[in-house]
């Protein structure tokens, strides 16, 4: 017979079972953010993203049966590039311009060669599945799109589960969920082609993962599940790489305080090398081909040399990586600064969220340990950042290669560091109520003006208010057929109003008394 008491001990303690009210209550917050993802997809023009024709070029290119050419080698599809230059495009299927334009658009190389093939080999699996050569050029590129939002769509299902483990708190959990509403670029890089998708769902489970070993589940069978999961997020891109370390703390700093240095070692051993056979295939890869782990995509790029007298401006190097970071983090789909959010928005936002974590996140108690850990994957994510585009600037003279959606593997542990912290800032049990409830109701606001900023900036040409010249041209020239995008728009809208009601109800409830402030 097992013993109940050591199964308990195994798997650490954690909040109280979900209420029926806190499970409905996160699942429309899910099935919100689920509408946001789709509303993005349907309203933003296609490539309009950020390297949004690349990634559907490597896509095809897998689809199509060329083979993954070294980084930088490989040029863009010319029927890629005529499905946005070439006047027959408007009504071709992507077989009628893989047959009206065979081979390569040299002048434009794609560089996501220097990634795994993972993603787009899923996506070249995806599109023969739904037979897309006979598929509008346009209407592939929403497939696309669409299995992108299937990858983040658990986004706030994990985000609960993350910080309900860390807090033992139901509400603090559902107010992670909600959350990950509040930063538009997520709905941005959710909702668009591109490898960050996965990157985003594999890095949230890990994190999950970290932080039930990390809150006392002993099981080893828990270990080699993250170890698993590390693998398998580095088979998509070189941001995934962070997690390495992150994931080798999470174990060996619990395991040491159970067991000792003695039992602690071998078992972070164990998860290492589980993580590296099943994940260093492509690292090992480059390192034998190129000599480098991550190679330049675009190997034509030449180094350039500072002027005379000139050198490295480290005063400008920290203000435009600032700018940079802050802005394409909160909201820009990539096609220019235009479509940022505003940055009364990301500015105060990302200092306040610093300071407050900086503050109050790194308490005495029992989440000391996991806070720690937690913060070792942004920390190693702005350091690799930092020294990968110092030494860009320095070879090529320009300041460029680092994205604040770089900084998304480490969402959730964001999302949880966030919620020890602001909890511990009421002094008082109505207060703590009344933040939770705040944060919810902005950050479901948040992701309904990230929609409205998305229409203005991809059809109005930034005007305030919606016009009739905006919806003629998205009648014209939309992804999809104008009454599509009002069934979305609608459901968002009711969706929103029902999210905010249910996420006010559920911090109100009754607080379990596991919760505390610890």
């Amino acid at each position: 017979m097992t013993d109940r008491g050591t199964v308990a001990d195994e798997r650490g303690l954690g909040a109280p079972r979900p209420t029926r009210s806190e499970g409905i209550t996160v699942t429309v917050v899910t099935a919100l953010f689920v509408l946001v993802l789709c509303a993005f997809a349907v309203i933003t023009r296609p490539y309009d993203a950020a390297d949004e024709m690349a990634h559907v070029d490597a896509v095809l290119q897998l689809a199509t049966g060329h083979a993954w050419a070294a980084p930088g080698t490989m040029h863009v599809l010319d029927a890629v590039h005529a499905s946005v230059s070439s006047a027959s495009a408007a009504t071709a299927t992507w077989g009628e311009l893989l047959a009206g334009h065979p081979g390569y658009y040299e002048r434009i190389t794609d560089q996501m060669t220097q990634h795994p093939p993972t993603y787009y080999l899923i996506g070249a699996g995806f599109l023969h599945l739904i037979g897309f050569e006979d598929l509008h050029w346009s209407d592939g590129v929403l497939a696309l799109r669409l299995l992108d939002v299937a990858f983040v769509a658990p986004l706030p299902v994990i985000a609960w589960a993350t910080v309900r483990r860390l807090t033992r708190s139901g509400r603090a959990g559902v107010v992670g969920a909600a959350a990950v509403l509040a930063v538009p670029q997520v709905a941005v890089v959710g909702s668009a082609v591109t490898n960050d998708a996965p990157v985003l769902l594999f890095s949230g489970l890990v994190t999950l993962v970290a932080v039930r070993v990390l809150t006392g589940d002993r099981r080893l069978l828990v270990a080699v599940l993250l170890a698993l999961l590390t693998g398998a997020l580095v088979w998509f891109k070189g941001t995934g790489l962070p997690a390495v370390p992150f994931v080798l703390v999470a174990v060996l700093l619990p395991a040491v305080r159970w067991w000792g240095w003695p039992r602690a070692l071998p078992r972070t051993v164990v998860v290492g090398a589980v993580t590296a056979a099943v994940g260093s295939w492509w690292w090992l890869h480059n390192l034998l081909a190129y000599g480098t782990v991550q190679p330049d995509g675009f190997v034509a790029r030449k180094a350039q040399s500072f002027p005379d007298g000139q050198g490295p401006d480290l005063a400008q190097f920290v203000q435009v990586t600032w700018d940079t970071i802050v802005r394409t983090f909160w909201g820009s789909s990539g096609v220019g600064a235009s479509n940022a959010v505003t940055p009364y928005l990301s500015v105060v936002g990302t200092v306040l969220g610093i300071v407050v974590i900086a503050v109050f996140a790194f308490r005495r108690g029992r989440t000391l340990v996991p806070a720690i850990t937690l913060a070792v994957l942004p920390v190693v994510i702005l350091l690799l950042q930092t020294q990968t585009t110092w030494s860009a600037y320095l070879r090529s003279t320009e300041i460029a290669g680092t994205q604040g959606r770089y900084y998304f593997p480490a969402l959730v542990a964001l999302i949880a560091l966030s919620a020890l912290a602001w909890r511990r800032l009421p002094r008082t049990e109505a207060g703590r109520r009344r933040l939770a409830a705040g944060i919810g109701i902005v950050a479901i606001a948040i992701a309904v003006y990230g929609v409205w900023l998305q229409w203005r900036a991809g059809w109005e040409g930034r005007s305030f208010l919606v016009t009739t010249g905006g919806i003629d041209d998205y009648a014209a020239n939309g992804p999809v057929p104008l009454a599509a995008l009002v069934v979305v728009l609608v459901a968002l809208l009711v969706g929103g109003v029902v999210a905010v009601v249910l996420v006010v109800r559920a911090t109100r409830s009754v607080v379990p008394s596991t919760e505390g402030t610890a």
